[in-house]
């Protein structure tokens, strides 16, 4: 029934080469997929089949037969993981819209987590505005796909090596900073499991310090002094006092002049960019988006702070406002 309904939007009439065509490549293609999965898999090859030019049988399956590689490379585009290691399994649907603030709080292994490959979600992209097909539908669908992708995998790169936003100088940073994948990998990537991990380490690495530089040389200290050595028990005190007082001052003078420079540290700015590019996909409403002019707003705001989106992304964008005036579902 609703594989039927995916092939409503080319029964002009019914019976059609069109119609006809698209059903012989589905029973040769998808024939062993998921329910789910095959029933989008029509819905897309129908649409983009809809608005082709009526030709001879041959020309109409030569088209539906680039339409369909057009779809399926999306589709594998978007599991990549998938097709590679279990390359005769086939995905429960080709995409959906994801929660994309669900995967940054979980982590790579939250079923909101997008594995797709933004490169190849690029180069399909790339080849459909090369094509003569229309859809808004897929427009939407890959908008989608590219932005989640994004977001997903720069939010895990943030979590994968947060140092690389700050400017590390002692080598108690450099060592603490150096685990940070480690931490990463164990949480995997999940929010809550990799703050605890990293406070734990930053305790043990604390206590490590306190004891290296002051519990370690005032033993020394004492120690010289009960044999007698005065005079170096007081200069290792001394070397004791002298980096307590500089360590503390440098630690003042960094929130002074972060005071005073009102910004706010790296990572929280990046985290911001996070937000904002969210709220970019958050208008794709589900992918059921209305306006890809508004989403083009978003995208554009987000990028003045940092964002890196790839250049066919705002191709397909600027190609939906311009045929649909706005509303991408009338396109």
């Amino acid at each position: 029934m609703e594989l039927d309904k995916a092939l409503q939007g080319i029964r002009e009439p019914p019976g059609s080469l069109k119609e006809r065509a698209v059903q012989r490549h589905l029973d040769e293609w998808a024939s062993e997929d998921a329910p789910s999965f095959k029933v989008q898999y029509a819905k897309l090859l129908s649409d983009l089949i809809r608005r082709a030019p009526e030709r001879d049988e041959i020309e109409i399956e030569g088209a539906v037969y680039e339409a369909g590689a057009l779809v399926f490379g999306f589709a594998q585009a978007c599991h990549v993981e998938t097709y590679l290691t279990q390359p005769l399994v086939r995905p429960k649907e080709i995409w959906r819209h994801r929660q994309v603030s669900a995967s940054v709080r979980d982590g790579y292994t939250s079923p909101e987590y997008s594995h797709g490959n933004l490169e190849d979600l690029a180069g399909v992209a790339e080849s459909y505005i090369d094509s003569e097909f229309q859809s808004s539908t897929f427009e939407v669908l890959i908008v989608d796909a590219i932005i989640a992708t994004e977001i997903t995998s720069f939010a895990e790169e943030i979590k994968r090596s947060p140092s690389r936003f700050f400017k590390r100088a002692s080598m108690f940073s450099l060592w603490f900073d150096s685990g940070e994948y480690g931490r990463y990998v164990m949480s995997k990537g999940d929010s809550g499991k990799l703050m605890w991990l990293t406070l734990k380490d930053r305790l043990r690495s604390a206590i490590g310090i306190i004891g290296f530089l002051y519990v370690l040389p005032l033993a020394l200290a004492w120690l010289a002094a009960e044999y007698q050595y005065n005079e170096l028990a007081a200069i290792i005190a001394l070397f004791v006092v002298v980096v307590f007082i500089s360590r503390c001052a440098l630690r003042l003078l960094r929130v002074v002049k972060r005071l005073l420079s009102r910004e706010a540290d790296p990572l929280t700015k990046v985290s911001a960019l996070v937000g904002k590019m969210t709220q970019a996909y958050d208008e794709l409403r589900a992918g059921e988006a209305s306006s890809p002019q508004r989403v083009r707003e978003l995208l554009v705001r987000a990028a003045d702070d940092g964002a890196v989106w790839p250049p066919v992304l705002f191709s397909i964008l600027d190609r939906a406002i311009q045929r649909g005036q706005g509303n991408w579902r009338a396109a």
